[in-house]
């Protein structure tokens, strides 16, 4: 078997028709569709049998709610293909999508990825899986520091990478590609990037991506991807933590402070410390966010480093206080779109 197409499917059949029959469109031979029903309580279900009572080539397979990384997990546990191809229920992709990869399979290629065609309410704009801004670094490193490099639904995947690294999807966390794909790529030796938004990827406004609301996961995800990397040499660490973790920090987890109350705020922060204190006792030394720092004014930058050295110390009383006297004032519920200017 060539291929393995693993769809994870909860409570999505406002959208699983589009789904499916955008896999279905681009299937290739000798490849299988994995349909993995994840407990859903809507009529997911009926639109699944639908379809298999018109497809020999889909498999069916319905277990209880564990989430999207113990779904994934299953999915490659049952897998017959040579390679893996996850994609989430609520997306769909363009019918060339295993069609412009088959050479590079038959070529043994560990790793291919696209860019997102990314579609949001009445706008639709490509979502660089290697951003511009790395032009003159190889398609292995700009894409190993890009935005949207932890998705696992834009990349097709040799399955003996994924199980020679070691490492599954986390169970009972969002954001499980953040703690996973990582690894699968600085795994992968034969990396080809294909400058094509094949995967079309919907932006839901109410998704767990983008609410600013506190996000305990992202805090244990990061902490376990950090684990998990150690080990590796093959790559820049400052660099990545740069790229892929200042944002989600920012975004994901200093954000939400803003918005608590002072009780609250001082609980949420002995987690955060808890959690990611390896991260912040080390950030302020990172050249590349010592550079970034140059595009804030004076009072902001200094309020930034302060910030973290405050964390980093498990001065959560006094880190309370600093943001309590000094966050509305910088605005600093919004830096993290200023780190990459």
């Amino acid at each position: 078997m060539q291929l393995s197409i693993i769809i994870p499917v909860y409570n999505t059949s406002k959208y699983l028709n589009r789904c499916l029959d955008s896999v279905i469109n681009a299937r290739i031979d000798n490849s299988e569709i994995i349909v993995i029903n994840d407990g859903s309580t809507d009529n997911s279900e009926e639109i699944i049998k639908e379809y298999l009572n018109k497809y020999s080539f889909i498999r069916y397979i319905s277990k209880q709610n564990e989430g999207l990384g113990a779904t994934k997990n299953l999915g490659i546990k049952e897998a017959k293909g040579k390679y893996l191809s996850f994609i989430d229920s609520d997306d769909s992709i363009n019918p060339n999508f295993y069609k412009d990869a088959i050479n590079y399979m038959n070529d043994d290629y560990d790793l291919i990825v696209y860019d997102f065609l990314s579609i949001e309410k009445d706008k639709e704009y490509t979502t660089y899986a290697k951003d511009p801004i790395f032009k003159n670094l190889s398609d292995y490193e700009g894409i190993l520091y890009t935005t949207i490099m932890p998705s696992s639904c834009n990349k097709i995947m040799k399955k003996e990478v994924i199980t020679k690294s070691n490492v599954l999807f986390p169970q009972g966390l969002r954001y499980e590609d953040f703690a996973t794909t990582p690894v699968y790529l600085l795994n992968s030796k034969k990396v080809k990037y294909l400058n094509k938004p094949y995967y079309n990827y919907y932006i839901n406004e109410n998704s767990i991506m983008h609410k600013k609301n506190i996000n305990y996961d992202m805090s244990y995800v990061l902490k376990l991807l950090d684990s998990r990397l150690k080990k590796y040499n093959n790559y820049d660490r400052d660099k990545f933590v740069f790229y892929n973790y200042i944002w989600r920090l920012e975004s994901f987890l200093l954000n939400p402070l803003y918005t608590l109350s002072l009780k609250d705020r001082f609980k949420y922060s002995i987690k955060l410390y808890k959690n990611n204190h390896n991260i912040f006792r080390n950030i302020n030394k990172n050249k590349y966010v010592i550079e970034s720092l140059n595009n804030f004014d004076d009072k902001t930058k200094d309020f930034i480093i302060k910030r973290n050295k405050l964390l980093a110390s498990h001065n959560i009383l006094g880190f309370n206080y600093f943001l309590f006297k000094n966050a509305r004032e910088t605005k600093i519920y919004d830096i993290e779109n200023k780190y990459y200017d």
